[in-house]
């Protein structure tokens, strides 16, 4: 059954707008005559739209429809036709850096404007007067979409002292915060250690009955901060309990936060959950003894690294994959014997960067709607995770490291490379973060097991890697000469495991070389005008067929297809 569309929200406002213009022509003499007015609007379920208007209001109204037009092309048609009727017209240029914008740098400058068009429009009196509930007033909250805007761009390119500063505006001109910018605001201060600030924006009188998962578990990781495990802190756990019992899962990494982001959420849900660890996670990683603490407080169980098809740690006799693993989403978790600071755990915190840029691109870049229907289209074709699907470290690689948008050709990674992400990374981040985005998958033979290290040779190009071993459960079974399909990175001489592999007898080697030929000569007749070095030619083709593996590796179910 086709569901209906849910319509944008801000498109909503604009019957709220034409009710405004309407009480504005009226003059009435009493509260009774009001009432009697606006029982007549209800009664008659419509507001008119037939009053006179101008430039600003006609230009204003064909965003509202904009925001509520299925087509990118056409959205971004309609702001600049309502900027060519008024170039006063905030939201068109807040439509436009959602929309339009390539960078983040491009969309602060949108945002900008948009900031500027509404101060030209906003009387000084009208500031004076809103004051303190300004998102009460539709003309203003153009002017305050913009603000918000601005904000997170600032501090996606690392000017923090200015993203906090347009926080702290906004929740002056709006006490009653409707967009929700406290939320952000406590993440900022907590990021930053500005543990004063955030005392003092946690117990504003404003906000003092909040019971979001936000505020809730801020509160209770801020007390643990100040007192540890004191009874406070306990106190101000389990009222964030009570608010939502499923984020400790994921900020413990019992559960993995899922690559993409819902655009609503149940509250009290997993979606919800997951949503805040998102957010916040970095958070509780940045405190000592914050996430063990509440693992302890919360009686989340973490369980060894196991097989799908081994024994379920949790005691239940059934496979690992039809019980605790049946919810086994993409996983960013180290290895739990691994010590800190190793070459792995150096690289898989890489890969937490490269995820917050791939959700940053999603949510501000001109290509994010492309890379979450990218990402959805490959979840609901493989199932990552799922008993019946594809490794969930397979959809990832994928996303981040194979996928290349329509607009530039790159991918995720390469993007994150030439991103404001780089500019606090010291090596071996800048060297590691090359190597991810040199990666890509391929076919390999297992030529030897050393205590340390697995030797392989690549099928499609000879080249030998060694491997170093970190005691995943795969390399228990693993026997020279069997085929492995699978993602290394490193350099040949020092390379790690990063997808779970898919295992293939000897005997289908052969098979497997032909393939890779066949794959390389395909790649190079279809992308003939493409001149690239031989070794870049073999890794693009391997990268282009992706998903023809994840198909094939579906199919088969782990036996090669003859």
């Amino acid at each position: 059954m086709k569901r209906d569309k849910i319509p944008d929200r801000r498109a909503l406002e604009k019957k709220s707008a034409n009710l405004s213009k309407m009480l504005e022509s009226k003059n009435f003499k009493s509260k009774k005559e009001l009432d009697n007015f606006m029982n007549s609007i209800i009664k008659k379920g419509n507001i008119s739209d037939d009053a006179a208007k101008t430039t600003d209001e006609l230009a204003q109204d064909i965003v509202y429809d904009a925001w509520d037009t299925e087509s990118r092309k056409e959205r971004i048609r309609m702001a600049r036709r309502a900027l060519s009727i008024s170039p006063n017209c905030a939201d068109a240029y807040n439509l436009l850096a959602e929309e339009e914008a390539k960078t983040v740098e491009e969309a602060k400058e949108l945002y900008q404007k948009a900031i500027s068009a509404a101060e030209k429009t906003i009387q000084k009196k009208t500031l004076k007067d809103l004051k303190g509930y300004f998102w009460g007033h539709v003309r203003t909250r153009p002017y305050m979409r913009a603000k918000a805007g601005l904000m997170e761009c600032l501090w996606g390119i690392g000017e923090h002292d200015e993203a906090i500063k347009h926080a702290k505006e906004m929740l002056k001109l709006n006490t009653s915060d409707n967009q929700g910018i406290r939320y952000i605001l406590l993440s900022y201060l907590i990021e930053l250690s500005r543990y004063s600030e955030l005392d003092i924006l946690l117990n504003n009188k404003n906000h003092k009955n909040d019971c979001g998962i936000d505020w809730l578990y801020t509160r209770a990781l801020f007390t643990f901060t100040k007192e540890g495990d004191s009874e406070n802190a306990r106190k101000e756990l389990k009222i964030a309990l009570s608010g939502n019992k499923f984020v400790p899962e994921y900020i413990t990494g019992a559960k993995v936060i899922s690559s993409v982001l819902p655009d609503r959420v149940i509250s009290g849900g997993e979606d919800e959950a997951f949503c805040y660890a998102a957010r916040s996670l970095r958070s509780w990683e940045n405190i000592s003894g914050a996430v063990e603490w509440l693992r302890d407080q919360s009686g989340v169980k973490i369980y060894p690294k196991v097989g799908r098809n081994a024994p379920c740690p949790c005691g239940s006799g059934k496979k690992y994959k039809k019980c605790c693993g049946m919810n086994e989403k993409m996983d960013f978790s180290i290895p739990a014997d691994m010590k800190p600071g190793t070459t792995l755990d150096d690289y898989m915190m890489l890969v937490q960067d490269v995820a917050l840029c791939s959700k940053q691109i999603m949510k501000l870049d001109k290509d994010g709607k492309e890379l979450k229907q990218a990402a959805v289209d490959f979840e609901r074709r493989f199932k990552p995770g799922q008993d019946d699907g594809v490794p969930s470290s397979l959809f990832m690689s994928w996303l981040y490291f194979d996928f290349r948008f329509g607009s530039t050709g790159e991918t995720v990674c390469e993007r994150f490379i030439k991103s404001p992400y780089m500019d606090g990374l010291n090596e071996p981040g800048p060297t590691h973060a090359q190597h991810f985005a040199n990666s890509y998958c391929s076919f390999y033979e297992i030529k030897s097991i050393l205590s340390d290290k697995m030797v392989f040779k690549e099928l499609g190009t000879g080249d030998e890697w060694k491997v170093n071993r970190i005691s995943d459960p795969f390399e228990r079974n693993a026997r020279v000469g069997d085929i492995w399909y699978l993602r290394l990175i490193g350099v040949a001489s020092d390379a790690y495991i990063y997808t779970q592999p898919y295992i293939f007898p000897p005997r289908a080697r052969s098979n497997f070389i032909k393939a890779m030929r066949k794959q390389k000569e395909g790649f190079i007749k279809h992308n003939h005008n493409k001149r690239l070095p031989e070794r870049d030619v073999f890794r693009e083709s391997c990268r282009a067929d992706t998903l023809f593996w994840a198909e094939y590796m579906l199919l088969c179910s782990g036996n090669p297809v003859e």
